[in-house]
């Protein structure tokens, strides 16, 4: 369930009526603009695991040492962008679990996030110049980031099926782009059902505004699930 409001007072305010219908928390940089590592302590009674949507891209020591930073923060996974290229993919992994071996910790799940559910192959090609369908740069960005000893990727439902032949079954794939056939679209251009997601093979699935916008977020979880359940 993706947590993707402005206010620490929203998120709790959804975390209480959604805990017994969602699995996981997603934190995104809306909230954690505003309010830091306090969304992290805030959540924690709730029990449900964190994922840090927090997305790093920069020089590989700059996301490394920020990566480090989240060992021992209760969170679950976290993601950085694949597109940082294999020595940020390889610094990352390294500083993370060489701090969570001094901490005596688990170290949390590195996601690469391949390329954005907004962007389609015009944005990819004509926009940013790449000489390449999505899918063949999901595919590329997937094993770049398995072979730099990260724990998934965060990409498309359309994508999942490709990845999972190339990466292997414990590799983690996280969908986000899901929109249930009654909601709107939004900014997705390659949105795919709950139920679409799940079957191609996700681990995880984000779902956000079909549920925070809603009249009733609790009813919209409650279909969801109803919606998966009955096509799987």
């Amino acid at each position: 369930m993706a947590l993707d409001v402005p206010t620490l007072d929203d998120a709790l305010r959804l975390a209480e009526k959604l805990n017994e219908h969602v699995g996981m928390f997603k934190i995104g940089l809306e909230l954690y603009a505003r309010h830091g590592t306090d969304v992290f302590n805030a959540l924690k009674p709730y029990g449900r695991p964190i994922f840090f949507d927090c997305k790093f891209m920069d020089i590989p020591t700059t996301v490394a040492r920020a990566s480090q930073q989240l060992v021992g923060r209760d969170i679950f996974m976290f993601n950085v962008h694949a597109t940082g290229g294999a020595a940020m993919l390889k610094a990352t992994t390294e500083a993370v679990h060489s701090q969570a071996r001094k901490q005596n910790i688990a170290a949390p799940k590195i996601l690469a996030v391949t390329i954005l559910t907004s962007l389609g192959d015009a944005e990819l090609q004509q926009e940013l110049g790449w000489n390449i369908r999505v899918d063949q740069a999901v595919e590329k960005l997937s094993k770049l980031s398995r072979d730099c000893g990260l724990d998934g990727v965060v990409a498309s439902a359309l994508e999942t099926q490709k990845i999972r032949d190339l990466c292997g079954k414990d590799f983690i794939i996280v969908t986000p782009g899901v929109r249930p056939e009654w909601a709107a679209s939004d900014d997705q251009v390659r949105a795919v059902t709950p139920a679409q997601a799940l079957g191609s093979g996700a681990d995880y699935i984000v779902v956000g505004r079909p549920i925070t916008r809603h009249e009733n977020p609790v009813v919209a979880a409650q279909k969801i699930v109803e919606e998966v359940a009955s096509q799987t």
